[in-house]
């Protein structure tokens, strides 16, 4: 099925997206924070066929790091979980390309759904972004 990029700090929250995930057949890949998920997509960009980001972390935020990707020509369907609900931060993800925003605490159901319809969408375009 698809390579999914987790880029999150917290353990816990890596852990509850993979239980969500791994079940509908989906490969997961790890990063602590944005510095981890540039390099994960560097020189393997291909591989990886959407990203899940956290907005708060430290070294480089999930901002960030989405609009680095963006301007890179790396970006691939990109659903953001975070705690942080300011419409600035939802309206600069937006621009730089992310295709959902989800509030935590995560509920797998709906994050499972977020992730399938993201996967779906970049498939029907034909696109990986």
């Amino acid at each position: 099925m698809s390579r999914i990029l987790v880029v999150e700090d917290s353990e816990t929250v890596r852990d509850h997206v993979r239980r969500a995930v791994e079940p509908l057949g989906h490969t997961i890949v790890e990063a602590a924070d944005g510095v981890e998920g540039l390099k994960a997509l560097s020189g393997n960009a291909d591989a990886i066929d959407a990203i899940v980001l956290d907005v708060n972390m430290p070294r480089m935020s999930g901002i960030d790091m989405l609009e680095r990707i963006h301007r890179d020509g790396k970006l691939r369907p990109t659903l953001v979980l975070t705690s942080e609900a300011d419409p600035s931060l939802i309206e600069r993800a937006k621009a730089a390309g992310a295709k959902g925003w989800l509030l935590k605490p995560i509920k797998p159901q709906l994050l499972a759904s977020a992730i399938e319809r993201i996967l779906r969408d970049a498939s029907v375009t034909g696109r990986k972004e």
